[in-house]
């Protein structure tokens, strides 16, 4: 029984550091990982106030598109966002994004789009986080 019980505690620790979470306080966007983000049609979430609790259960996932975040250092697209220290492409939307991520913020310098071969470089980014 202590066997399966340590299983179980291991295996619950290993899924929940799986991803990480950005928020305030974490800022750690740094390249290497892979991420699947699933994307459905846009839903009214309906009115805002105080009590009020959305429902979003009955999303339906239209599309996955798969994240990389890539070293700037050594990708052919980290010549295009000189101030980023990650960079990530998405394979279903076939955008490269430069994001400076600090300790302290995320902020996005630009985007390319692969279908037109369009850049847009921002003089001043775009804080995300």
């Amino acid at each position: 029984m202590k066997q399966i019980i340590t299983l179980l505690l291991l295996t619950t620790s290993s899924v929940l550091c799986a991803q990480p979470v950005l928020d305030a306080t974490n800022t750690s966007l740094v390249p290497g990982p892979t991420y699947n983000v699933n994307v459905s049609a846009f839903q009214d979430p309906g009115p805002a106030g105080a009590q009020v609790t959305w429902d979003f259960s009955a999303l339906e996932i239209s599309a996955t598109a798969q994240v990389d975040l890539l070293d700037p250092a050594t990708d052919l697209l980290g010549e295009l966002f000189p101030q980023a220290t990650v960079i990530t492409t998405n394979n279903l939307s076939q955008q490269a994004k430069g994001y400076q991520a600090t300790a302290d913020f995320v902020e996005n310098w630009g985007t390319f789009r692969n279908s037109g071969q369009i850049l847009l470089l921002y003089t001043n980014p775009a804080r995300e986080l």
